[in-house]
C-alpha cells in the first residue's frame, strides 16, 4: 500500500529490479495492478513470480510541479552534550528551516541518508510557518521523543554522510554531504538556508534557533559523481557536477589525493580502464571540500568481495616505496643483499601508517563502505618479509569515521569494527617459493645467507582460517574469516583473507562487554589491554607452587583459568601439529576471579606447511622434535621462552599435566574432539567448502604473485625466480595435502595419547540404544 495524494490508479506505473545497483535495471510489470482504497490510498498488487525481483518501486506518470520545499538548515552528527532529548539522552539533530514567504505543509516529505536508496523516514502532517525552524533528532532509539517533537528513526553517521530530503512525490528536492564532524560540533547555513555552510563549535550551535556568523572556515560540499564506482562490464562515461554554483572540480586518477592545483573536471569523464578517481570541489578562495572517492573497475568480475584501496602509488614502490619498501638497508647500492630474512631494515618492519581510501564491493555489486581509514603492514615474519604482505586497516576519528560500519563476516553478528586484516595468509603463502632458502636447510638447492629457514611451503591460502573453522563450537575465541579480492589504485593485488584484527576490540564486540573491562596479554606477560598483575600472578603460582595438590587446582581452576577453554587451546595445537607455540593472546574479564581464555590466531605452520621429508628432521636437527606434539608442548624446564618450546613457553600446560584431575580431563577431552571437531570426515568437508570458494580466484592470483609479473613491478633481489611454478595444479595438490593431514592425523594423535600417558589398551565402541 502506498499513500499518493491527487491522481487515481491510471496514473501510476509499477517496475521491478533483480538487485538494486548502481543504476538498477528496472523493468515495467504489465501485469501489476493498482486499485484505490481510499483517498490518496492505493495498493498495488503483483502476481507472484519466479521469485528473481527483489524490489518493486511505483512511478507518476504526470507530477505536479516542485512545491517550496523546507531545506536542510543545521546537523550535528555527535551530540553529546548540546542538545538533550530525554533525561540523560543526547541524540543526533537535523534542523529543517523555511526559507519560503509561505507556510510549507511537510506531510509526505521523506529524509534518506543515501541518494540510491529509499526514504528512511516520513514527515507526518505538520506546517513548518515562514522562516521558521524544525529539529528533528536523528536517533535509532525505540524511545518517543520529547512532545512536540520528532525523531526519524535512524542515527548520523560522524564520519560523514549523505541527507536528501524528497517530496511527497519521491523527488529529491535538497542534499547535502554532512562533512565528518566532531563530538558537538554541528555545520549550518550562514545565514539560514543560504549557500554558504560554515561549522559551529560547542558553543555557537543553534539547534532550532537562527544560525549566527560561526567564525571557522567555510564547508565547501562535495562534487556529485554520477554514476558510483564499482564493478563494471565496460567503459564508463562519469559526470562530475558541482553542488552549487561558482564552485569547480578537481580530481585525480593516480591514486594521490586531490587538491585545488589537481586538474579540472570540465566535462564527462571516460574510463576504459581500472581507474580510482579522487574529487573535491573547489571554491573561489580556493578552500576546498571534502573529497569523494570512487573505483571504476572496468571489465572485473568476482564472486568475492572486493576491496579497493587509493593511495599515492609512492607508498608501494618496492625499493623506496614509504610503507613496504626494501631500502637500502637490505640491497645495497652495489646490488648486493646485506640483510637476512625477513629483512628488518626494510620499512615494511617499521611502525608507519599511512592514510588510504577504502571501498568495500559486496559480490552484488552494493558499496558497503566508502571512507577514509589508517594502513599499516601487519604480522611478522610471514607478512613483512614475504613479497605480498599482509595489511590492517583502522578507523580513524581524525579522518571521518571511527568505525567501520558494515557486517564484513555475514552471520557472525558484529556490524561495527574498529579494525580488520587483509592477511596474505601468512606462512601459508605463494611468497615461500621466491624466498631464498638458507643453511642449515641443503635440500631445496643452492642456499643463500640472507635467505629463510622455512621455504617452500604447501601452501593453500585459507590454511589457518581453515583450521580456526574446525573449532567453531568449542567456545574458543577465533578470527572470523572471509576470502577477498585487493586492488590498490585499480591495480589487481589477488586474494587475501579478511580477519578479524585479534584485540580487545574483537573480545569486547564478542562477548558483549565495555571499553576496558578486560586484560588482554600477548606472549607471556606483555599488556595489550588492562594489566598483567593477574597474569603474573597465575604465571607465578603455577611456577613457584604448581597444581600437584588438588587444592592449589581447585585455587587455580576457580581463580585464574577457564581450564576447560584452556585444554581446546592446546589440544587444538597439539592436533594442528604447529609447533610455533609462542603465538599466545590470553584475555580475562576484569572481575573478581576472572579466569583467563584464549584467543586462536596465527596457527599457519600446522598441518603439515612444510614439506614432511625436509622440515621434521631439520627441526629435529636444530631446534626440536615436534613429531609428537604431546612431548613437544610438554619438554623444557624453568621459564625460559626461547623457540620454539623453551621451558618458559610449555609452563603452564606442563604444570596443569601434573595434577592428576586435569590430566584425566585433558586426555578424556583429547578423545571427545578427535570424535567430533577433529573427525575424519568434518575435516575433509570443511577443507573442500573453503577451498571451492576461493577456487576460481586461484588462476588469476597465482599470476599476479609470479616472478614475471613481479619484475614487471620492479622487483628483484633478495627475492628471487621459484625454482617451481606457481600453478592452479600445485595449489590444488596443497589443498589435497589438507586432506590427507586431517585423514591420518587422528589415528597418530590417538597412539602418541596412549604412549605419552601411558595409557592401555585401545580404543572403545559405545552402542546407544533408544
Amino acid at each position: 500500500q502506498f499513500a499518493w495524494p491527487g491522481g487515481g490508479p491510471d496514473d501510476f506505473t509499477v517496475q521491478s529490479a533483480e538487485t538494486f545497483a548502481n543504476p538498477p535495471a528496472w523493468a515495467d510489470r504489465q501485469d501489476a495492478v493498482i486499485e484505490g482504497i481510499a483517498e490518496g490510498m492505493y495498493r498495488v498488487r503483483v502476481p507472484a513470480g519466479p521469485g528473481a525481483e527483489r524490489y518493486l518501486r511505483v512511478l507518476s506518470r504526470a507530477l505536479p510541479p516542485v512545491a517550496p520545499a523546507p531545506v536542510i538548515n543545521e546537523v550535528m552528527a555527535d551530540n553529546d552534550t548540546v542538545q538533550v532529548a530525554l533525561p540523560g539522552q543526547f541524540w543526533d539533530w537535523i534542523e529543517f528551516f523555511n526559507p519560503h514567504d509561505e507556510a510549507v505543509d511537510l506531510r509526505g516529505y521523506a529524509l534518506a541518508d543515501d541518494p540510491a536508496g529509499p526514504s528512511r523516514w516520513i514527515f507526518p502532517a505538520a506546517l513548518l510557518q515562514p522562516r521558521s525552524h524544525l529539529l528533528v533528532f536523528a536517533t535509532d532509539s525505540l524511545e518517543p521523543p520529547p512532545a512536540g517533537a520528532f525523531s526519524c528513526g535512524f542515527a548520523l553517521d560522524a564520519g560523514g554522510e549523505t541527507l536528501v530530503l524528497r517530496d511527497p512525490f519521491g523527488r529529491e528536492v535538497e542534499r547535502f554531504d554532512v562533512p565528518a564532524l566532531l563530538s558537538d560540533q554541528s555545520v549550518g547555513r550562514v545565514p539560514d538556508g543560504a549557500d554558504r555552510w560554515q561549522m559551529f563549535a560547542k558553543s555557537a550551535a543553534t539547534p532550532g534557533r537562527t544560525n549566527g556568523p560561526a567564525n571557522t572556515s567555510v564547508v565547501v560540499e562535495s562534487p556529485r559523481v554520477s554514476p558510483e564506482g564499482g564493478l563494471r562490464t565496460g567503459p564508463v562515461d562519469v559526470q562530475l557536477t558541482a553542488a552549487l554554483p561558482g564552485l569547480s572540480i578537481a580530481f585525480t586518477t593516480n591514486g594521490s589525493p586531490a587538491t585545488a592545483a589537481s586538474p579540472r573536471a570540465t566535462g564527462v569523464l571516460r574510463f576504459t580502464t581500472n581507474t580510482v578517481l579522487r574529487a573535491v570541489a573547489v571554491d573561489a578562495a580556493g578552500q576546498i571540500s571534502q573529497e569523494v572517492v570512487h573505483s571504476y573497475l572496468i571489465g572485473v568480475s568476482h564472486s568475492l568481495p572486493v576491496v579497493s584501496i587509493a593511495t599515492p602509488a609512492s607508498n608501494f614502490d618496492f625499493r623506496t616505496g614509504y610503507l613496504v619498501g626494501m631500502g637500502s638497508g637490505v640491497v645495497n647500492s652495489a646490488g648486493q643483499v646485506v640483510a637476512n630474512f625477513p629483512f628488518d631494515p626494510s620499512n615494511a618492519w617499521r611502525d608507519r601508517e599511512i592514510t588510504v581510501h577504502l571501498e568495500f564491493f559486496e559480490p552484488d555489486g552494493r558499496a558497503a563502505l566508502r571512507q577514509h581509514a589508517g594502513m599499516k603492514v601487519h604480522g611478522g615474519w610471514g607478512s613483512r618479509g614475504y613479497p605480498q604482505k599482509s595489511f590492517a586497516l583502522f578507523a580513524r576519528r581524525a579522518l571521518g569515521s571511527g568505525s567501520f560500519d558494515h557486517e564484513i563476516f555475514p552471520g557472525l553478528g558484529v556490524d561495527r569494527f574498529e579494525s580488520f586484516v587483509l592477511r596474505n595468509s601468512g606462512n601459508d603463502n605463494q611468497s615461500t617459493y621466491q624466498t631464498a632458502p638458507r643453511p642449515p636447510i641443503t635440500q631445496f638447492g643452492t642456499t643463500a645467507s640472507w635467505g629463510s629457514y622455512f621455504v617452500r611451503g604447501n601452501f593453500t591460502l585459507m590454511r589457518d582460517a581453515m583450521m580456526q573453522r574446525l573449532l567453531d563450537g568449542t567456545g574458543l575465541d577465533t578470527q572470523a574469516y572471509r576470502p577477498a579480492v585487493l586492488y590498490v589504485n585499480g591495480e589487481y593485488w589477488g586474494l587475501h583473507n579478511l580477519r578479524e584484527k585479534t584485540s580487545d576490540h574483537q573480545v569486547l564486540s564478542h562477548h558483549e562487554l565495555p571499553e576496558g573491562t578486560i586484560d588482554l596479554i600477548e606472549g607471556y606477560g606483555t599488556v595489550r589491554a588492562g594489566a598483567s598483575t593477574a597474569y603474573t600472578a597465575l604465571r607465578d603460582y603455577l611456577n613457584n607452587r604448581g597444581v600437584a595438590d588438588p587444592a592449589n587446582y581447585e585455587f587455580v581452576s576457580r581463580t585464574y583459568l577457564d581450564v576447560g577453554n584452556f585444554i581446546d587451546y592446546h589440544l587444538a595445537v597439539i592436533f594442528f601439529q604447529n609447533f610455533d607455540i609462542g603465538n599466545i593472546k590470553c584475555w580475562r574479564p576484569r572481575v573478581p576471579n576472572g579466569r583467563f581464555r584464549w584467543l586462536v590466531y596465527d596457527q599457519d605452520y600446522g598441518f603439515n606447511l612444510w614439506p614432511t621429508n625436509v622440515y621434521p628432521a631439520a627441526m629435529a636437527r636444530d631446534y626440536a622434535d615436534y613429531g609428537n606434539m604431546f612431548r613437544f608442548a610438554t619438554a623444557g624446564t624453568g621459564t625460559s621462552t626461547a623457540w620454539p618450546n623453551g621451558g618458559g613457553r610449555t609452563l603452564f600446560l606442563r604444570r596443569m599435566l601434573a595434577n592428576a584431575q586435569f590430566r584425566e580431563r585433558f586426555i578424556r577431552r583429547c578423545a571427545d574432539l578427535l570424535n567430533s571437531n577433529f573427525r575424519e570426515d568434518r575435516v575433509a568437508r570443511t577443507i573442500g567448502e573453503m577451498a571451492a570458494v576461493i577456487r576460481p580466484e586461484i588462476p588469476a592470483h597465482l599470476t599476479r604473485w609470479s616472478w614475471p609479473a613481479l619484475v614487471q613491478r620492479g622487483y628483484g633481489l633478495p627475492y628471487r625466480r621459484e625454482t617451481a611454478d606457481l600453478t592452479p595444479t600445485r595449489w590444488e595438490s596443497h589443498v589435497a595435502g589438507l586432506v590427507d593431514f586431517g585423514q591420518s592425523r587422528p589415528a597418530v594423535l590417538r597412539q602418541q595419547c596412549r604412549s605419552h600417558f601411558g595409557l592401555t589398551g585401545g580404543l572403545g565402541q559405545v552402542v546407544v540404544q533408544v
